[in-house]
């Protein structure tokens, strides 16, 4: 049922997409903002602040895109999803990888060698894993007629913050070494809070969407929807997305959810509740 949910919704030529469909897009700029600084004055403050050879150097950055690599399969692979459904379903999931992020590179600025390596591949684990996780809640949360735009135009915008911070972190690290990461630290504590405050806004958002359908349905008092929306408040942030978007158009056109979705609430929470075992 919630494949269902998310192939209704994904064909929908009905929907509109939320706030929250932009604010995923955007985020992926979080990666460029990283990665555009790190790999361009990375290597050289490792070489001038500790001497270290440029051997060693590439060894560190490879180890760090082989601990990304393997950390995202591990998140992907079966224990690793029943491990986020349990202890970490998203976006929590999403919340924890964007702070890791930003505080590994706030952590690039302490001036010790062991710190620089650890930060290198956690940067590298935290960036590598949440680009992975929001591709699919991208793919989930936006429906076809609005990925074709949405999609490309992201991706682009990303190479291009890619690109100007590649382009700055020079300029920055002439006027003091540390400056590119603080510089960089700072707007990914921008986009960290920024990210963490709308995605909640969103889904509190969505909540008052389910309630005011609810409250439309025959024989649902208001006990009872109250009980729905807690369901809603346990789903991923993907099929809470779509089931809200869904909901939208139901309240719009004052038809039932089940009429414009085809979907059975009841159905819906017992995918949850095996999940979860």
């Amino acid at each position: 049922k919630k494949t269902e949910l998310l192939d209704r919704y994904s064909n929908s030529s009905n929907i509109v997409p939320s706030v929250f469909t932009y604010i995923v897009a955007v985020i992926f700029s979080f990666e460029s903002i990283v990665c555009g600084n790190l790999y361009s004055i990375g290597p050289l403050f490792i070489k001038e602040q500790f001497g270290i050879e440029e051997g060693i150097i590439g060894i560190i950055f490879s180890v760090g895109s082989a601990a990304g690599s393997l950390f995202t399969f591990a998140a992907l692979s079966n224990k690793g999803r029943e491990f986020q459904n349990k202890y970490a379903r998203s976006p929590y999931n999403l919340y924890f990888l964007i702070i890791l992020g930003t505080l590994s590179v706030l952590g690039l600025m302490i001036p010790n060698f062991p710190t620089q390596v650890a930060m290198i591949i956690l940067v590298h684990i935290a960036l590598e894993t949440f680009l992975t996780l929001m591709t699919e809640l991208q793919g989930s949360i936006t429906p076809q007629h609005i990925y074709a735009v949405l999609g490309p135009v992201a991706q682009m915008s990303r190479k291009i913050l890619n690109m100007v911070m590649a382009l700055t972190a020079p300029m920055l690290y002439k006027i003091q070494v540390r400056l590119p990461y603080l510089f960089s630290g700072s707007l990914c504590v921008i986009y960290t809070i920024g990210f963490i405050y709308l995605t909640r806004r969103q889904q509190k958002h969505n909540a008052k969407i389910l309630t005011d359908l609810f409250e439309q349905t025959e024989g649902v008092d208001k006990e009872e929807a109250k009980q729905l929306v807690k369901r809603y408040n346990r789903m991923t942030a993907a099929s809470g997305e779509c089931l809200a978007r869904m909901a939208q158009v139901a309240v719009m056109t004052t038809k039932r959810l089940t009429k414009v979705a085809g979907i059975d609430m009841n159905a819906i929470e017992e995918d949850f509740r095996a999940e979860e075992e």
